[in-house]
């Protein structure tokens, strides 16, 4: 099954820029589900607000 999301995130990742960023030097790149982004449900919304936190407030 074709994933353009995937796709994407290769082609991204083999430009030069994408190595110069500080987050991908530190190892700080997460990745959701693009799907929720899309999504206008109260629930997924809130999934979304609880992983971003997640992600960006509890980080060790």
């Amino acid at each position: 099954m074709r994933n353009p999301g995937k796709e994407t995130l290769e082609k991204l990742q083999q430009k030069p820029l994408w190595r110069q960023l500080k987050a991908v030097q530190q190892n700080q790149v997460y990745f959701l589900d693009r799907l929720r982004w899309h999504e206008i449900d109260i629930l997924v919304i809130n999934t979304i607000i609880d992983e971003l936190f997640e992600y960006l407030v509890n980080t060790p």
